[in-house]
């Protein structure tokens, strides 16, 4: 049996509040979030009758005051465990706390799901940095008015700056925040590769070029299997903004998780060409290859999940101290570059 990471073995983590829901509403993967105060990682026990409680506490019993007497509550057996981990502030449960931009299908933005994939995560980004600077800067941020296209004006920045074309998410982060266009290689050789026709670097004098962004990780038949959800957790603790590559498409990943009993795995994600604002919760599953494949009757069912970028990258310094920063190689995980459309 799987200890609870942070707690005893065979210790449950339990809380004043328990979210309860019924293993058959689990299974049908409708869990919900019960997170308070921005805590990302929830473990969902199951107990013996035959119910499901999220549960938040320290190691070791739990002692309650009882009528002026300490109670000494014994923790109950932990029969499974469910690991859910969401980016901070994403709630599935109300569909809030994360950004899902959409192409519109004009002949132009048809191919943009990179750039799009990416503009979710740099508003998020951006909304940690100070609003003083994007202001006096003049930074596209959120959605001012300026167009009424797109549900971001980074995504319409995006489009009015880069000609039609694939392209890969790390290439759009570099070119956003510094300026830099790292130069991609399609799988297909005569598919259209994109290429900005304006300037970036719009936070250029607080993160020079050449500063360390993040990294394109291959997450396709690697060992352990469960390497791909180590990372979602790493990144999840990290507060790192996250897509993922799946064959050709590039979607927004917001988190993921997995249940010890049922042997079920999970990953929340968003999506440019569903027209749609919506924030799944899909079902995969490792394949007799080693591939994390989409469940069927899921939205990408079938598709294989290739690789997770991430942007890593916190609260920008003040101009003069973002000089000192040392000029380090982008990080490529992955040497292997494939179009997204």
């Amino acid at each position: 049996m799987a200890a609870v990471p942070g707690f005893g073995r065979g210790l449950t983590a339990s809380g004043p509040q328990d979210k309860i829901t019924s293993a058959a509403e689990r299974q049908a993967g409708r869990v919900r979030s019960a997170v308070e105060k921005g805590q990302n990682m929830r473990y969902l026990t199951l107990n013996g009758t035959g119910h499901t409680g999220w549960r938040h506490q320290p190691a070791g019993v739990a002692v309650a005051a009882l009528c002026g007497l300490a109670v000494v509550l014994a923790a109950p057996r932990v029969d499974a465990v469910v690991y859910d981990y969401l980016l901070p502030g994403v709630d599935y449960a109300n569909q809030t706390g994360y950004y899902d931009v959409n192409k519109v299908f004009d002949g132009h933005d048809d191919l943009f799901c990179w750039s799009f994939a990416a503009a979710n995560q740099l508003q998020r980004w951006q909304d940690k940095q100070d609003p003083a600077i994007i202001a006096a800067k003049g930074i596209p941020n959120g959605h001012s008015g300026m167009q009424s296209v797109y549900s971001l004006d980074i995504a319409h920045t995006f489009a009015q700056s880069w000609e039609k074309g694939t392209g890969f998410e790390l290439r759009a982060f570099t070119w956003w925040i510094t300026g830099q266009n790292i130069p991609g290689t399609p799988v297909d050789p005569v598919a259209e590769v994109a290429g900005p026709v304006a300037p970036g670097g719009f936070w250029a004098d607080y993160v020079p070029p050449g500063s360390y962004l993040g990294a394109m990780v291959n997450v396709d038949q690697t060992e352990p299997t469960t390497y791909l959800f180590d990372l979602i957790k790493t990144n999840v603790e990290k507060d790192r903004g996250m897509t993922l590559s799946i064959g050709g498409h590039a979607i927004g990943l917001w988190g993921g998780g997995y249940d010890t009993e049922q042997g079920t795995y999970w990953l929340y994600i968003t999506d440019s060409d569903d027209r749609a604002t919506i924030l799944y919760q899909s079902g995969v599953h490792l394949d007799q290859f080693n591939h994390w494949r989409f469940n069927d009757g899921e939205r990408f069912a079938g598709d294989v999940v290739s690789k997770l970028t991430y942007l890593d990258l916190g609260v920008v310094p003040e101009p003069a101290a973002g000089l000192l920063l040392g000029v380090s190689a982008i990080g490529l995980a992955a040497a292997r570059r494939r179009r997204r459309y």
